[in-house]
């Protein structure tokens, strides 16, 4: 688990290597085995320097998040003598006499990269494919093994807060030009630059040790970073409306922690992490946006006995707004695109604001032209229903008219045979009743996408009253090439989020007709957390 070798110049290597697992994370198990394995390093004579790497591709990935979700409603103090041994094994380490450096192999985040930010010293393999953050914010926590501490105090507190804030996932390249990285090399080279620089740094100290110490950029306690806060606090508000008090927390710790020496702001940061982990925000927080999320991309309700579907050509019908979202997200994911439209014109016109689209990502560095290219020269605009044959599937995106999309399904369906997996991105119309244009209604399924279909991952799939288990694992197949978060509903009217949205917005006019103001019910709609009024 904790692998550990000391060399004849007395560089001990500690090495991480979970077993059973595809990477490495803070289990309780393997925290008190590091803290064991650190320990042991720094009590022997022997040991000059240490080195802390590990045996699988990444790096540690972060906290054992099955732990955490025991702490739900836990007292605090419980959980606090729980995480205690680890935050204090960090301090003695950086508070030694002996180096320590991290040769971090690959991707670092959460508790992760807080165990390197109690190192010396940080070196990176010089890999694209590494992330590096501390993404804790975005399940309802923050850093809570020093991160609020070290790192402002490391690289300083304006080019802290993004991270920590907005939990950012940084490459290696941006991570080093940051400050909190101090060394990129390449991988076959990253324990031997390691050991190079312990046995040249025989002694180390943290920068917050040493006397003198100044945050870099500016001390929180300066105009300038007065104003940094408070435009913070205020976004944070805007965005959250107080519904989530992780942002307000992790303000808290870095404009008061960064006021005291490094060890009172430790302790002020490991309270506030015990209020919010055991509190229900995070703990939901954690079970949707980790857990469920997880299981859905893993297509964890698939049905097994039906085998994988491959997929090479996809037809859309109707190159609007909807139906050319989805052509867009297919030729992404490597599928050639047929792009249908009732006129030649129209289609084109779908397939060209596809390509401005595109070009926007491009002038803003999100993609490279050559991908642009790629993605485009997989979408064929026509108005040639025969120009569907040989697709795989086909997904209806035309207007929410039953006749129209009847006329359409009968037409496809002509070219390409009944027994092809056919979606429809209906929101309303029931799934069973447009089965009825096919003759085979074990092959149609509802695929409900959403506005702007390249940015919302969510894919409502609609089960009809005849929906075959083989047609729903394909559709679950396609999904995922289509890069899409599944859920599965039953055919009912408005389907599942359609519901949602109608009861929304049912209240709110209710509410209106009440004579509350407008301007309450929009406020109070943002208040308890939908991003709309």
């Amino acid at each position: 688990m904790i692998g550990y070798a000391v060399d004849d110049a007395g560089i001990a290597t500690v090495t991480w290597d979970l077993p059973g697992r595809p990477v490495n994370i803070l289990s309780m198990e393997s925290r008190l085995k590091f803290v064991a394995t650190i320990e042991q390093a720094l009590t022997d004579d022997a040991v000059k320097g240490i080195i802390i790497t590990s045996a699988k591709k990444e790096f540690i990935a972060g906290a054992d998040l099955t732990l955490l979700q025991t702490f739900r409603g836990k007292p605090a103090q419980d959980i606090m003598d729980l995480m205690y041994p680890m935050r204090t094994l960090l301090r003695r380490m950086e508070k030694s006499s002996k180096p320590v450096v991290a040769a971090i192999n690959g991707t670092a985040l959460g508790g992760g990269l807080e165990v390197c930010l109690a190192c010396h010293h940080r070196i990176a393999a010089d890999r694209p494919d590494s992330v590096y953050g501390l993404p804790e914010v975005g399940l309802g926590l923050l850093p809570g093994a020093g991160g609020t501490q070290r790192l402002p105090r490391l690289i300083g507190i304006k080019a802290a807060l993004p991270l920590l804030m907005e939990g950012s996932r940084i490459s290696a390249q941006e991570a080093h030009a940051k400050g909190f990285i101090n060394q990129l090399v390449p991988a076959d080279q990253l324990l031997t630059a390691a050991r190079e620089w312990l046995l040249a740094n025989p002694t180390a100290q943290q920068p917050w040790d040493k006397k003198g110490f100044t945050v870099p950029g500016g001390d929180v306690a300066t105009l300038e970073m007065n104003r940094l806060f408070m435009t913070a606090s205020s976004k944070a508000h805007a965005e959250t409306r107080g519904n989530y008090p992780a942002p307000a927390a992790i303000l808290s710790c870095v404009f008061e922690g960064l006021r005291v020496p490094i060890d009172a702001g430790l302790r002020l940061e490991f309270r506030h992490f015990a209020g919010l982990v055991r509190g229900e925000v995070a703990q939901s927080t954690i079970r949707t946006f980790f857990f469920a999320m997880n299981d859905a991309r893993k297509l964890k309700d698939r049905p097994s006995d039906v085998p994988t579907a491959r997929f090479s050509k996809l037809g859309i019908l109707g190159a609007g707004t909807m139906g050319g979202g989805i052509a867009q997200i297919a030729a992404e994911g490597g599928l050639e695109v047929v792009l249908l439209d009732m006129t030649a014109e129209a289609a084109t016109t779908g397939r060209d604001r596809i390509a401005k689209g595109l070009d926007k990502l491009v002038s803003r560095g999100k993609i490279a032209a050559e991908k642009r290219d790629a993605i485009l020269s997989r979408i064929t605009a026509t108005a040639h229903f025969l120009d569907l044959a040989g697709c795989e599937a086909v997904i209806e995106a035309v207007f929410e008219d039953r006749a129209v999309k009847d006329d359409v399904i009968r037409r496809t369906l002509a070219v390409t045979g009944a027994e092809i997996l056919f979606g429809s991105n209906t929101s309303k119309i029931p799934i069973s009743e447009l089965a009825v244009s096919t003759s085979r209604p074990d092959r149609f399924i509802g695929m409900h996408f959403f506005s702007p279909v390249p940015r919302m991952a969510l894919l409502e799939i609609i089960k009809g009253k005849e929906t075959s288990q083989e047609t729903l694992a394909q559709t679950l197949d396609l999904c995922k090439v289509l890069t899409r978060v599944p859920i599965v509903v039953n055919d009912a009217p408005g389907f599942f989020t359609s519901r949602c949205v109608s009861t929304y917005l049912n209240e709110g006019i209710a509410l209106l007709r009440e004579g509350v103001s407008p301007a309450l019910i929009e406020n109070v709609g943002r208040q308890a957390g939908m991003p709309m009024g």
